[in-house]
């Protein structure tokens, strides 16, 4: 009787891989469609929780759309300061909100009550696109600014509690408006709170610390 033939090694490799490759496809789908299904389910929640008004609430489909999750979902946790105003840097993905025709000094769009200014009027950023993102369990809006020369700074406002101070941020006081001002990888960031929420402006680091504690402590809110 004839002894069976051993298989080669190269053999065994070939039907090792093909085995781990038959196994690890399905696997892979589903965490494709696992992630898929809460990438869906942020953007949803993000749309529903933002604080819009007027012209704004047409936009919020378009804004969920591109919404970009910086922290797992169902993260309760606060956000580090710096992780929110990074968000700035992602970049607009939505046209400028309106002016608001009753306040002309604002923007039609708010969160949690808080509006956003509109700076026009009396220094030379003009409003040029938006975005929204989920972070750490909270929506942040963000508005972006441009000047005339091209360069473009984010203001970003969370809803929730205000975050705590960035360490090692310098502290300066404006117009009764505690500021912080942090500047580190090409980047100045300005931090101060309007009715309980916080506000931060992040910019190139080639604008000066004077210009972002005077658009910080411009006092352009109403209640």
């Amino acid at each position: 009787m004839e002894e069976p033939m051993e298989s080669p090694p190269e053999y065994d490799r070939i039907q090792a891989v093909m085995t781990s490759a038959r196994t690890a496809a399905p696997a892979a789908l589903r965490e494709r469609v696992a992630a898929e299904r809460d990438r869906t389910l942020v953007r949803r929640t993000v749309v529903k929780r933002m604080k819009l008004t007027g012209v704004m609430a047409g936009a919020a489909a378009a804004l969920g759309v591109a919404v970009g999750l910086v922290a797992p979902a169902g993260h309760s946790s606060a956000p580090s300061p710096l992780a929110a105003a990074a968000l700035a840097t992602r970049g607009a993905v939505a046209g400028a909100p309106q002016r608001d025709l009753a306040h002309p000094h604002l923007l039609r769009v708010a969160v949690d009550g808080v509006p956003f200014p509109r700076w026009e009027e009396r220094s030379p950023w003009r409003p040029s696109g938006q975005r929204a993102d989920a972070i750490g369990g909270r929506t942040a809006l963000t508005v972006y600014y441009d000047d005339p020369r091209g360069v473009r700074l984010g203001y970003t406002i969370l809803d929730g509690a205000a975050l705590a101070w960035p360490e090692g941020a310098r502290r300066v006081v404006r117009n009764g408006v505690e500021v912080r001002v942090i500047r580190g990888h090409g980047r100045v960031a300005a931090f101060w709170r309007v009715h309980g929420h916080s506000c931060i402006i992040s910019a190139p680091d080639t604008v000066p610390d004077g210009r972002m504690i005077a658009l910080a402590s411009a006092r352009t809110y109403v209640s």
